[in-house]
């Protein structure tokens, strides 16, 4: 979707997009049990986390043990020089910059 605005040199550049502040880490996208399955099975090293928000839950990367100030910003752990997904990212990693809400049941 936003390969029509910027090439993917230019996204693995800037790398903003997916890090992120201990207090932000609410914006992770949360994945469904089957997405999160299928990722760490190709990546064992990634570690997850079961969160419940309002009517939604499902798994997050767990990052929060990562950082060493609480103002310190971090990559996600599939951003290596840029997103590592391919066809496996998640749809609201799809859609980055905008939000997108999600319930799974």
């Amino acid at each position: 979707m936003l390969k029509d605005l910027l090439t993917p040199q230019d996204c693995a550049k800037c790398r903003f997009c997916c890090s992120f502040k201990k207090r932000s880490l609410w914006e992770l996208y949360v994945l469904s049990t089957s997405e999160m399955e299928n990722l760490r099975k190709k990546y064992p090293e990634v570690q997850f986390k079961y969160v419940k928000r309002n009517n939604c839950a499902g798994y997050i990367a767990d990052m929060e043990n990562n950082y060493k100030t609480d103002d310190e910003e971090i990559p996600c752990p599939f951003n290596k020089n840029g997103c590592i997904l391919g066809d496996d990212k998640p749809f609201e990693c799809a859609v980055w910059p905008f939000s997108a809400m999600s319930m799974y049941q």
